[in-house]
């Protein structure tokens, strides 16, 4: 446990209070960079992230 917490006991209004700037914080986070759950259409992605034959690699299919 942290010095923090030894020297003064959290008490439940501390942590409600505590918790209410966590997630304004989070929301204000969010606002800036944009939703996280938000995907991009995956268009980004990695193409042997893809099915196999995607791409016309064949790492995963060597069979050397």
């Amino acid at each position: 446990m942290s010095d923090i917490a030894q020297a003064q006991p959290v008490t439940n209004t501390m942590r409600v209070r505590m918790e209410a700037a966590i997630e304004t914080l989070l929301a204000l986070l969010d606002e800036m960079d944009g939703n996280p759950d938000l995907e991009d259409g995956a268009d980004s992605e990695p193409y042997l992230a893809g099915p196999q034959g995607c791409g016309g690699d064949d790492r995963e299919l060597d069979t050397s």
